[in-house]
C-alpha cells in the first residue's frame, strides 16, 4: 500500500477525552475508536498541519518501523489522509455508494456505518500497536465481505485481528446479489473474500417454515439452496481466480422444530446434506475453503454466540446484548466474542492457505511433558492414574502422531540419559494400550546434560529449518524461560500442559493437507540424515554420489500435484531463487496457461523415495522460480533438473533464456544456481541472469555417472 509523503488530521475528527482514553470518532462515516492518551499524542500531532513522513519520524525519536505502523493504521482507519486529497469528495462519493447500497442496487460500501452504528468502539493500545509492529513488514490485504448483516458490522475487529498477524486490512462490504454484487468488487480485485450467502431472503423458506411442510418440500427446497449457492461460487471462481474465497456453510441451530424427535423428522441431516453440497462444490475450486460454521460455534459454544434461542431460526445472527433495564433495547448487535471469533477464523484460514509462519518441527520435552514422571528416577512408569498412557498425555500422543502426517517434523530435547530413556521408552510403548508415540516417530533425538538452547540450535542445524520455524514443547518453566531469552525466534508451549493439545490442533500455522510426501517426511528426513552420515565418512564425494544411485523424474506438472507443489513453494526457504509463496490457486491457474509452464522433479536413491522435491516455473523465456526441498539439496540435483526442463522445452524458446535471483534469509544455497549452470550474470535490477541458447543447447549437461534421469 503505497503512502504519499503529507499528511493531515482528517477534517471530520472529533475527540472525546475521558480519564484515562480518548474516543476518536469520524463524524462523516462514524468510524470510532478508543485509544489511550499516548496514542491520543500521536494522533494529534497531525492537528496542526500537514506532517511529512520524515517529520514523524523523528518525533517518534527516529524509530521508522513504529513511524510506518501508525502511518499505515490511522490511514487506514481513516483518522488521517494525505494532505493533497480532496476529502469532501471522497466523502460524498462513499455516501452516494452506501445509499445504492442501501437501495438494492449491488454497489458495494467501502466502510459502511453498519459496521460502527453498534456496540462499543474498538479499542487501540500499546500493547497492540507493539504487536504489530513485531512484524518485520505489515502488509497490506484487501478483504472484501459478501454477506448480510452479520458479516457487516466486523470491520474494526477484523481490522484488530489482522494487526496482530501483521496486516493492515481494508475490509469492503457487498450485499449478495449475484453477478452484479461479485463485479462491484472487481476493482481492484480483492486478496480475500468471504461469501456468507445463508441469510434470510434464501433460507427463511426452509428454516422458518420446515414444521409446516412436509419432507418432499423440504427436500426440494433445500435442494434449491444448494443449486443457488453452487452456481454462486462456480461465478465466483470464474471473476475471482486468483482470490482466497472463504465460503460459510450453515451452522445447525441449537434447537430443532422437531424438538426431540428430530431424529425422525431428519431436519438436522437434511441441513447436513445441505453442508455436504457446500463442501463439495467448494472442494471444486482450489481458491476456495470452507469456513465451517458449524465446527467453529460448535467448539465455541453455541449457546454463547447463536441466537435461535429467541430470534428466528433464518435471522441467523450472533447473540445481541440487552440492558439490565431493557429486555427490548440492546446494547450490542453482536456480542464481542461474535465478531472475534469469525474474524479470527477468517485470519486463521487466511494464514493456512498462504503458509505463513510455517512451523516445520516441534521439539518436545519427554519427562512429565511426553509421560508422566522423571526417565532415570526410581518409580518412571508410562502409567497415569488408573490408565496406561491416559489424560493429557495420550492426547498428546495423538496430536504429535497428527503433526508428523501432516509432515512436520518431531524431535526430542531432554536432560537424561539417552541410552537408558531410549530402551525404557521402547520397552513401555511397545506394551503400551492406546495410542502411544515410540523412538522412531521422532528424526532425531538430543538425550543430553548440555543446555537445551544449544539443542534446539544443533536440531535446527541438522534439519535444515529456521530457528523461526520450531516450535518447543516443555513443562519447566525455567527451561522455557531459558528459550525465550536466547532464542527468540522459536515458539514455545508448556505452561498449562492440558492446552497443548488444543494448540496444535488449532493452531494454523501447524494446518497442512496431508499428501503422501507429507505423510512420509519424517522418515525421508531421518534416511537423510544416515545418508549425510555415509557422506561424512566417504572421501570420495562424486563416488559416494554415484553409490546412492541417484535417480531423477523430470515432468510436467499435472492436476494432481497441486497441493503439493503449493506446499513445497510454502515450506522451502533455502533454495527457493525468489521465495514466491505460490498458493493451490495459483498453482492450478498456471496449469492452465499457455505462457507458463512447470516442470516438477521426483528424487530416489537407494536409501529412499523423497517424491516430489522440485519445482521449475518457466514463465515464456523467463525462470520465474526454482525451487528444491531441503531434502534433496546434497543431492545435486539442480543443475540435471535446470537442464531437462529446459532441454524439453528447448524447441519452444527463443535465442535466450533469462533468470533472477531475490537474495533472502537462508536461501544461500540456491544463490550460484545459475552461474554454476552457466548463465551470464547481468547484475540489472537484482541479481539477473542470461543464457544464450545456441541450436541443441542446454545450460548444463546431465551428468549421468551421478543422476539417472528420465
Amino acid at each position: 500500500m503505497a503512502l504519499s509523503d503529507r499528511f493531515v488530521l482528517s477534517r471530520f475528527i472529533q475527540f472525546l477525552p475521558f480519564d484515562s482514553y480518548t474516543v476518536v470518532a469520524n463524524g462523516m462515516t462514524l468510524r470510532r475508536m478508543v485509544v489511550d492518551r499516548e496514542i491520543d499524542q500521536v494522533l494529534r500531532f497531525f492537528a496542526d498541519g500537514p506532517v511529512t513522513r520524515a517529520e514523524f519520524v523523528e518525533a517518534l525519536g527516529g524509530d521508522e518501523a513504529a513511524a510506518e505502523g501508525f502511518l499505515r493504521f490511522f490511514r487506514n482507519a481513516g483518522f488521517i489522509v494525505e494532505a493533497d486529497s480532496d476529502e469532501p469528495k471522497a466523502v460524498h462519493d462513499l455516501l452516494k455508494l452506501d445509499v445504492l447500497a442501501r437501495a438494492g442496487a449491488g454497489g458495494i460500501v467501502q466502510d459502511d456505518s453498519r459496521e460502527t452504528m453498534y456496540g462499543t468502539p474498538a479499542r487501540l493500545d500499546q500493547a497492540m500497536l507493539r504487536q504489530a509492529r513485531g512484524h518485520s513488514e505489515l502488509d497490506p490485504l484487501r478483504i472484501a465481505l459478501i454477506g448480510g448483516c452479520v458479516l457487516q458490522v466486523l470491520g474494526e475487529t477484523l481490522r484488530g485481528v489482522g494487526l496482530e498477524h501483521g496486516f493492515f486490512i481494508d475490509v469492503r462490504y457487498a450485499w449478495p446479489d449475484g453477478q452484479k454484487s461479485f463485479e462491484a468488487i472487481a476493482d481492484p480485485a480483492p486478496d480475500v473474500i468471504v461469501f456468507q450467502r445463508a441469510i434470510r431472503a434464501l433460507v427463511a423458506p426452509l428454516l422458518d417454515h420446515a414444521v409446516t411442510i412436509d419432507e418432499a418440500e423440504r427436500q426440494a427446497r433445500a435442494e434449491l439452496i444448494a443449486t443457488r449457492i453452487e452456481g454462486e461460487l462456480s461465478l465466483l471462481a470464474r471473476l475471482f481466480p486468483s482470490s482466497l474465497i472463504l465460503v460459510h456453510n450453515v451452522a445447525l441451530p441449537q434447537y430443532s422444530p422437531f424438538g426431540r424427535w428430530d431424529f425422525r423428522a431428519g431436519f438436522r441431516e437434511l441441513l447436513g446434506e445441505l453442508n455436504r453440497t457446500i463442501a463439495r462444490a467448494v472442494c471444486a475450486h482450489p481458491n476456495m475453503m470452507l469456513l465451517d460454521e458449524e465446527a467453529l460455534f460448535a467448539r465455541l459454544g453455541k449457546a454463547a454466540l447463536l441466537d435461535d434461542d429467541y430470534m428466528a431460526f433464518s435471522h441467523r445472527g450472533g447473540r445481541a446484548v440487552f440492558s439490565s433495564e431493557s429486555s427490548d433495547v440492546p446494547l450490542d448487535a453482536f456480542t464481542p466474542e461474535f465478531a472475534l471469533a469469525l474474524s479470527r477464523e477468517y485470519l486463521a484460514a487466511i494464514v493456512a492457505a498462504r503458509g505463513l509462519r510455517r512451523i516445520k518441527c516441534i521439539v518436545t520435552d519427554l519427562d512429565n511433558t511426553l509421560w508422566p514422571g522423571v526417565a532415570g528416577e526410581e518409580g518412571f512408569s508410562w502409567r497415569f492414574g488408573s490408565s496406561t498412557l491416559g489424560g493429557h498425555f495420550e492426547g498428546l500422543h495423538q496430536a504429535l502422531l497428527i503433526m508428523k502426517a501432516r509432515g512436520v517434523l518431531l524431535a526430542t530435547c531432554s536432560k537424561n540419559d539417552e541410552a537408558y530413556v531410549l530402551s525404557t521408552w521402547e520397552a513401555l510403548a511397545r506394551n503400551a494400550s492406546g495410542i502411544a508415540l515410540r523412538p522412531q516417530d521422532f528424526v532425531v533425538h538430543r538425550i543430553n546434560w548440555q543446555a537445551k538452547t544449544i539443542n534446539l540450535q544443533e536440531i535446527a542445524q541438522a534439519l535444515g529449518v529456521g530457528l523461526d520455524s520450531i516450535l518447543f514443547i516443555d513443562d519447566n518453566e525455567v527451561e522455557r524461560a531459558a528459550v525465550r531469552a536466547s532464542l527468540p525466534e522459536v515458539r514455545v508451549l508448556g505452561e498449562d500442559m492440558r492446552t497443548v493439545r488444543r494448540a496444535l490442533l488449532d493452531d494454523p500455522c501447524l494446518d497442512v493437507l496431508p499428501t503422501a510426501e507429507a505423510r512420509g517426511r519424517n522418515d525421508q528426513m531421518r534416511q537423510q540424515l544416515r545418508r549425510e552420515e555415509a557422506r561424512a565418512a566417504a572421501f570420495d564425494e562424486d563416488a559416494f554420489l554415484r553409490g546412492l544411485d541417484i535417480r531423477l523424474r523430470v515432468r510436467r506438472a499435472e492436476a494432481d500435484d497441486v497441493w503439493r507443489v503449493a506446499e513445497l513453494c510454502q515450506r522451502t526457504n533455502q533454495f527457493n531463487t525468489t521465495r514466491r509463496r505460490l498458493t493451490a490457486a495459483e498453482v492450478h491457474e498456471l496449469l492452465g496457461s499457455e505462457r507458463d509452464h512447470l516442470w516438477v522433479l521426483d528424487v530416489e536413491d537407494r536409501f529412499s523415495s523423497y517424491g516430489l522435491t522440485g519445482v521449475l516455473w518457466l514463465r515464456g523465456a523467463h525462470i520465474e522460480l526454482l525451487a528444491l526441498s531441503c531434502r534433496v539439496i546434497g543431492l545435486r540435483v539442480a543443475g540435471a533438473f535446470l537442464a531437462t526442463a529446459i532441454g524439453r522445452r528447448r524447441e519452444a524458446l527463443p535465442g535466450a533464456i533469462t533468470a533472477h535471483v531475490i537474495h533472502a534469509p537462508r536461501n544461500e544455497p540456491c544463490r550460484s544456481v545459475y552461474a554454476d549452470a552457466g548463465f551470464q550474470f547481468l547484475g540489472e535490477d537484482g541479481d539477473v541472469y542470461r543464457y544464450e541458447l545456441a541450436p541443441g543447447s542446454h545450460p548444463v549437461p546431465v551428468d549421468g555417472t551421478i543422476h539417472h534421469v528420465t
